[in-house]
């Protein structure tokens, strides 16, 4: 990517988050303190989204404190009734107890009673206001788990596992605070289509149908798309109910409709992470390497932006990610000292295909030249939550045999690749640097006699050498090296026997060391062989 492209993509990634990529995780001011009534002996971390407090004790990990700021910077995006504003005029606030407490451990809980619950809204303080004549509810406070915070890989954790808690806390401080406060004449229709849906039977043992603003915080999340895993867990009688924009609308027209005047029909989804790690296997087609999966996978877990589907590198896997020997080559032109080919290469299924199904080869004066390029990043394509254009790569493999007297033969390659893409503004990847991957073959033959023939082998598959990318979440960015700790090296020794009948009989000894390319846990291996052909 060009420098201006850059400086162009920072400025505009700037514009559309504005304040938010300021935002951090501190500890609470007195002055905040004071004026949302916040407990600084308890809550020793603060962050906001649009000045609405989001507090914690100081176990809690600070991601969680993020990640929860930017689901809803998110749900705050697009509506039309200045619902930031009134949260903070109102003093509404957010807390996320930790792993070993329970909400009523915190100082504004004095029941017990929700312990076992996933989320809850609750402890505001009412106030009378001269102006308008009616009771305001000040103080009101949203709860949700570290865990869920954190929305842990899928299935691990039990606190509402499927379900973003923050979401759902949040629609009761939408609903308590500003819609009662400031537009009652909402929360009268709210309390009138659910009475609604109740007599039409809409959600028939449902939790929504507890009252008007469970009703309210379960269409929110349908609404945001929170409820895609909800699974066995969820209880109802008469369902099959929906977990979608999509399907809410079909199900229960009224309350789509009444959600899209609250939020405004924007495009942003919730996401979950699915992330390979050891603790939590994937069924991923190839392996990360270890400098990239688990960076990748602790900023997908811990840091602000939600994961919709793996993320598979093929030049990042084991073995053969990409080689000019998967191509079938032909002769298209020869002259003395020189030939030109054209190489072929079968479809992959439904994969992207590296190096794309043609290459081009010369021959030129003992040494050989291919190239092949594609329209991918990495073997991996942009489109869905990745959120890059533009991919493009592009690989180079320069060789010489050389047979010195009659017994002797050597040979030697190089393979190098580049690849580069273009950042989208919706995607996951705030900046890509250029991507570079090495390889090479080394090679050594003797022919002791007419059926004996012994060699040595050094090879280093192409993988990534060099390169970054920037990941971006709604208030900071994460830098990935993908750079490996090491390199992979195959050290083969071999001894082919030719029989008289025609059959050939090849033994041969090899050392693998990977230092830290790989997820696996062997370093280095040891393996023998033998094949026998007619």
């Amino acid at each position: 990517m060009k420098l201006p492209s850059v400086i162009l993509m920072i400025c505009l990634l700037t514009l559309i988050v504005g304040d938010a990529s300021a935002i951090k995780v501190t500890g609470v001011s007195v002055s905040i303190s004071k004026k949302f009534d916040i407990d600084r002996k308890w809550y020793k971390k603060y962050t906001h989204v649009k000045g609405i407090p989001i507090v914690s004790s100081k176990k809690v990990n600070s991601r969680a404190l993020l990640k929860s700021a930017g689901v809803i910077n998110k749900v705050l995006l697009g509506n039309r009734y200045k619902l930031s504003k009134h949260l903070k005029k109102y003093r509404a606030k957010m807390a996320i107890v930790d792993k070993g407490k329970n909400f009523s451990d915190l100082p504004e809980v004095s029941f017990k009673s929700y312990d076992d619950a996933g989320g809850l809204a609750c402890c505001g303080k009412y106030k009378w206001d001269t102006k308008s004549g009616s009771w305001k509810l000040y103080y009101q406070l949203a709860m949700t788990r570290e865990n869920n915070a954190l929305q842990l890989p899928f299935p691990k954790g039990t606190d509402n596992v499927g379900v973003s808690v923050i979401t759902h806390e949040f629609a009761h401080l939408v609903h308590n605070v500003v819609l009662d406060n400031v537009y009652p004449k909402i929360s009268k229709l709210i309390a009138k289509t659910y009475k609604a849906a109740k007599k039409k039977k809409l959600w028939k043992g449902a939790y929504a149908m507890t009252n008007e603003f469970e009703y309210f915080a379960e269409g929110t999340e349908r609404w945001f798309n929170v409820r895609t895993r909800e699974g066995k867990n969820y209880y109802t009688t008469g369902g099959p109910y929906p977990h979608n924009r999509k399907e809410l609308k079909k199900h229960d027209i009224a309350l789509y409709r009444l959600l899209k005047k609250i939020y405004g029909n924007g495009k942003w989804r919730f996401r979950y992470g699915r992330i390979c790690t050891a603790a939590y296997a994937c069924d991923n087609n190839y392996k990360l390497s270890t400098p990239f999966g688990p960076s990748l996978a602790l900023a997908a877990s811990e840091n602000v932006f939600m994961v919709g589907e793996d993320f598979d590198l093929k030049i990042a896997s084991t073995g053969a990610s990409f080689s000019f020997d998967d191509y079938s080559y032909i002769d298209i032109a020869q002259s003395p000292g020189k030939s030109w080919q054209l190489g072929f290469k079968a479809e992959q299924g439904n994969l992207p295909q590296m190096g794309g199904n043609f290459a081009f080869g010369s021959q030129l004066g003992g040494i050989h030249y291919r190239v092949a390029a594609d329209n991918t990043f990495l073997g991996s394509k942009g489109s869905g939550w990745l959120g890059y254009k533009d991919a493009r790569s592009a690989y180079v493999n320069v060789g010489k045999q050389y047979s010195p007297g009659n017994k002797w033969n050597i040979a030697g390659d190089v393979t190098y690749g580049w690849s580069q893409a273009d950042a989208e503004k919706e995607g996951v990847f705030q900046d890509f640097s250029k991507i570079h991957a090495l390889g090479f073959n080394a090679s050594a033959g003797y022919q002791l006699n007419t059926h004996n023939e012994i060699g040595i082998r050094l090879n280093s598959p192409l993988k990534v050498e060099k390169g970054s990318l920037v990941i971006k979440s709604p208030y900071d960015a994460e830098k990935v090296n993908l750079a490996p700790v090491g390199r992979e090296l195959n050290l083969v020794l071999h001894h082919t026997h030719q029989f008289r009948n025609a059959a050939t009989l090849t033994t041969s000894l090899q050392y693998t060391h990977d230092s830290g390319h790989t997820r696996d846990q062997e370093s280095s291996r040891i393996m023998a062989e033998y094949s026998i052909t007619f």
